[in-house]
């Protein structure tokens, strides 16, 4: 997780932050195929 957050460190405010995790996390929910209605990969 470090090396995805690292290049986000500049992060404006504490909400800033909040979304571009929650896209880190849905991004692997994604590539781990645990999403309906979106293909693995």
């Amino acid at each position: 997780m470090k090396w995805q957050i690292r290049p986000g460190l500049g992060f404006g405010s504490y909400a800033t932050a909040c979304k571009t995790i929650q896209g880190y996390e849905v991004m692997n929910m994604i590539r781990k195929g645990q999403m309906e209605g979106i293909e693995k990969g």
